[in-house]
Protein backbone atom coordinates (compact mmCIF):
# COMPACT_ATOMS: atom_id res chain seq x y z
CA UNK A 1 0.00 0.00 0.00
CA UNK A 2 2.91 2.43 1.18
CA UNK A 3 4.72 1.38 -2.16
CA UNK A 4 1.70 2.26 -4.43
CA UNK A 5 1.22 5.87 -2.53
CA UNK A 6 5.05 6.60 -3.03
CA UNK A 7 4.20 5.81 -6.88
CA UNK A 8 1.43 7.68 -7.34
CA UNK A 9 3.01 11.14 -5.33
CA UNK A 10 6.25 10.19 -7.51
CA UNK A 11 4.19 10.13 -11.21
CA UNK A 12 2.39 13.12 -9.75
CA UNK A 13 5.64 15.56 -8.97
CA UNK A 14 7.06 14.07 -12.61
CA UNK A 15 3.49 15.61 -14.05
CA UNK A 16 4.01 18.79 -11.79
CA UNK A 17 7.22 19.42 -12.91
CA UNK A 18 7.38 18.51 -16.47
CA UNK A 19 4.35 21.05 -16.52
CA UNK A 20 6.22 24.37 -14.46
CA UNK A 21 9.32 23.66 -16.88
CA UNK A 22 7.66 23.92 -19.97
CA UNK A 23 5.18 26.92 -18.38
CA UNK A 24 8.86 28.37 -17.64
CA UNK A 25 10.65 27.93 -20.93
CA UNK A 26 7.59 29.31 -22.62
CA UNK A 27 7.32 32.58 -19.94
CA UNK A 28 10.93 33.16 -21.03
CA UNK A 29 11.18 32.85 -24.42
CA UNK A 30 8.19 35.30 -24.44
CA UNK A 31 9.75 37.75 -22.38
CA UNK A 32 13.12 37.65 -23.97
CA UNK A 33 12.00 37.69 -27.52
CA UNK A 34 12.40 40.63 -29.10
CA UNK A 35 11.02 39.81 -32.77
CA UNK A 36 8.34 41.62 -34.41
CA UNK A 37 5.20 39.77 -35.84
CA UNK A 38 4.95 41.27 -39.11
CA UNK A 39 1.67 40.63 -39.62
CA UNK A 40 0.56 43.47 -37.48
CA UNK A 41 3.68 45.35 -38.21
CA UNK A 42 5.60 46.63 -40.97
CA UNK A 43 8.56 48.54 -41.40
CA UNK A 44 8.74 51.80 -42.66
CA UNK A 45 9.35 52.11 -46.08
CA UNK A 46 9.47 55.74 -47.23
CA UNK A 47 9.98 59.31 -45.32
CA UNK A 48 5.72 59.89 -45.17
CA UNK A 49 5.37 56.60 -43.16
CA UNK A 50 7.33 58.72 -40.18
CA UNK A 51 5.53 61.56 -40.91
CA UNK A 52 4.39 63.54 -37.88
CA UNK A 53 4.41 63.62 -33.86
CA UNK A 54 5.23 59.97 -31.89
CA UNK A 55 4.75 60.07 -28.13
CA UNK A 56 6.17 57.61 -25.17
CA UNK A 57 7.25 57.15 -21.72
CA UNK A 58 10.82 57.41 -23.24
CA UNK A 59 10.74 60.93 -25.25
CA UNK A 60 9.33 61.65 -28.78
CA UNK A 61 10.05 61.65 -32.51
CA UNK A 62 9.07 64.57 -34.59
CA UNK A 63 9.38 64.58 -38.36
CA UNK A 64 9.79 67.26 -40.50
CA UNK A 65 11.54 69.45 -38.05
CA UNK A 66 12.81 72.64 -40.20
CA UNK A 67 15.49 74.06 -39.06
CA UNK A 68 17.12 77.67 -41.88
CA UNK A 69 15.13 75.45 -44.68
CA UNK A 70 16.65 72.03 -43.84
CA UNK A 71 14.58 68.71 -42.97
CA UNK A 72 15.21 66.75 -39.74
CA UNK A 73 14.02 63.89 -37.47
CA UNK A 74 13.90 65.27 -33.68
CA UNK A 75 14.12 63.01 -30.93
CA UNK A 76 13.46 64.70 -27.37
CA UNK A 77 13.85 62.34 -24.23
CA UNK A 78 11.57 62.47 -21.75
CA UNK A 79 12.08 65.58 -19.45
CA UNK A 80 14.14 65.22 -16.49
CA UNK A 81 13.34 66.54 -12.81
CA UNK A 82 17.25 68.28 -12.38
CA UNK A 83 16.03 70.59 -9.32
CA UNK A 84 17.90 68.63 -7.04
CA UNK A 85 21.15 68.84 -9.43
CA UNK A 86 20.56 72.48 -10.08
CA UNK A 87 20.17 73.56 -6.07
CA UNK A 88 23.76 71.07 -5.08
CA UNK A 89 25.78 73.32 -7.80
CA UNK A 90 24.17 76.46 -6.21
CA UNK A 91 24.88 75.45 -2.78
CA UNK A 92 28.60 74.69 -4.35
CA UNK A 93 28.90 77.81 -5.61
CA UNK A 94 27.38 79.51 -2.64
CA UNK A 95 24.77 81.37 -5.79
CA UNK A 96 21.32 81.65 -5.30
CA UNK A 97 19.21 79.42 -7.02
CA UNK A 98 17.56 82.35 -8.92
CA UNK A 99 20.74 83.83 -10.19
CA UNK A 100 21.60 80.85 -11.41
CA UNK A 101 18.93 80.22 -13.67
CA UNK A 102 19.37 83.33 -14.46
CA UNK A 103 23.10 82.78 -15.79
CA UNK A 104 21.82 78.90 -16.88
CA UNK A 105 23.71 79.07 -20.58
CA UNK A 106 26.59 79.81 -19.01
CA UNK A 107 26.74 77.34 -16.15
CA UNK A 108 24.77 74.16 -17.76
CA UNK A 109 27.65 72.97 -19.27
CA UNK A 110 29.50 72.49 -15.69
CA UNK A 111 26.02 71.49 -14.11
CA UNK A 112 25.19 68.84 -16.40
CA UNK A 113 29.27 67.37 -16.51
CA UNK A 114 30.28 63.50 -16.30
CA UNK A 115 33.43 62.63 -15.06
CA UNK A 116 35.07 66.62 -15.11
CA UNK A 117 33.86 66.37 -18.86
CA UNK A 118 32.07 69.35 -19.81
CA UNK A 119 28.74 68.57 -21.80
CA UNK A 120 28.84 70.68 -24.57
CA UNK A 121 25.23 72.73 -24.94
CA UNK A 122 24.56 72.71 -27.98
CA UNK A 123 26.93 70.38 -30.05
CA UNK A 124 26.79 69.18 -33.70
CA UNK A 125 29.26 66.97 -35.64
CA UNK A 126 30.49 66.18 -39.43
CA UNK A 127 27.37 64.98 -40.64
CA UNK A 128 25.09 67.82 -39.45
CA UNK A 129 23.87 66.25 -36.42
CA UNK A 130 23.03 68.73 -33.45
CA UNK A 131 22.30 68.59 -30.23
CA UNK A 132 21.06 70.00 -27.07
CA UNK A 133 19.75 70.13 -24.00
CA UNK A 134 16.18 72.06 -23.10
CA UNK A 135 15.86 73.59 -19.80
CA UNK A 136 12.65 74.67 -18.17
CA UNK A 137 10.63 75.50 -15.21
CA UNK A 138 7.33 73.85 -13.95
CA UNK A 139 5.54 74.21 -10.74
CA UNK A 140 8.58 75.21 -8.93
CA UNK A 141 10.74 72.48 -10.68
CA UNK A 142 13.37 72.77 -12.86
CA UNK A 143 13.40 69.91 -15.72
CA UNK A 144 15.69 69.23 -18.72
CA UNK A 145 15.20 66.92 -21.66
CA UNK A 146 18.23 66.19 -24.66
CA UNK A 147 17.42 66.29 -28.29
CA UNK A 148 18.42 65.56 -30.87
CA UNK A 149 18.39 66.62 -35.09
CA UNK A 150 19.21 63.86 -37.76
CA UNK A 151 19.54 65.09 -41.22
CA UNK A 152 16.49 63.75 -43.68
CA UNK A 153 19.23 62.10 -45.28
CA UNK A 154 20.22 59.49 -42.43
CA UNK A 155 16.52 59.22 -41.47
CA UNK A 156 16.13 57.95 -45.11
CA UNK A 157 18.43 55.49 -44.43
CA UNK A 158 17.78 54.18 -41.78
CA UNK A 159 14.09 53.99 -42.09
CA UNK A 160 13.95 50.09 -41.60
CA UNK A 161 14.66 51.14 -37.75
CA UNK A 162 10.72 52.24 -37.56
CA UNK A 163 8.04 49.54 -37.76
CA UNK A 164 4.58 50.83 -37.88
CA UNK A 165 1.57 49.44 -36.79
CA UNK A 166 -0.96 48.77 -39.59
CA UNK A 167 -3.55 51.36 -38.51
CA UNK A 168 -0.37 54.09 -38.97
CA UNK A 169 -1.11 55.20 -35.35
CA UNK A 170 1.69 53.49 -33.59
CA UNK A 171 5.29 53.10 -33.76
CA UNK A 172 8.01 50.86 -32.52
CA UNK A 173 11.96 50.47 -32.84
CA UNK A 174 13.86 47.48 -33.95
CA UNK A 175 17.70 46.92 -34.41
CA UNK A 176 19.56 50.00 -34.46
CA UNK A 177 19.42 54.01 -36.16
CA UNK A 178 23.09 54.05 -37.57
CA UNK A 179 24.05 57.79 -37.04
CA UNK A 180 28.11 56.88 -38.61
CA UNK A 181 29.14 60.05 -36.40
CA UNK A 182 32.74 59.89 -34.34
CA UNK A 183 30.77 61.98 -31.54
CA UNK A 184 26.88 60.53 -31.30
CA UNK A 185 26.66 57.03 -30.23
CA UNK A 186 24.07 54.86 -32.35
CA UNK A 187 20.67 54.50 -31.23
CA UNK A 188 19.36 51.57 -30.57
CA UNK A 189 15.79 50.31 -30.38
CA UNK A 190 13.93 50.05 -27.14
CA UNK A 191 10.92 47.62 -26.27
CA UNK A 192 8.60 50.64 -26.12
CA UNK A 193 5.58 52.19 -28.15
CA UNK A 194 5.18 54.99 -29.75
CA UNK A 195 1.85 56.99 -30.30
CA UNK A 196 1.08 59.39 -33.10
CA UNK A 197 -0.36 62.72 -32.48
CA UNK A 198 -2.85 64.89 -35.14
CA UNK A 199 -0.98 66.10 -38.03
CA UNK A 200 -1.58 69.54 -37.08
CA UNK A 201 -0.23 69.34 -34.34
CA UNK A 202 2.52 67.84 -35.10
CA UNK A 203 2.94 70.42 -38.04
CA UNK A 204 2.72 72.98 -34.75
CA UNK A 205 5.30 71.64 -32.47
CA UNK A 206 7.73 71.35 -35.35
CA UNK A 207 7.92 75.33 -35.24
CA UNK A 208 8.70 75.67 -31.73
Amino acid sequence: MNNRRSRIISHSFRKFFTLFFVSACFFLFSCTSTKIDFSEWKPASNLSDVYGTWFSSKGEYCYPFVVDGKKYMRYASAKSDDTELWNNFALSKNMDLADLWQKRFVYAPYIYSKAQTLERIPDSDENDIQSGRKFFISDEKIYSRVELLIPERLVAINLNFFVLRKDGKALKEQDVFHLASNKFPDIKSDDILYFKIGENIAREKAKD
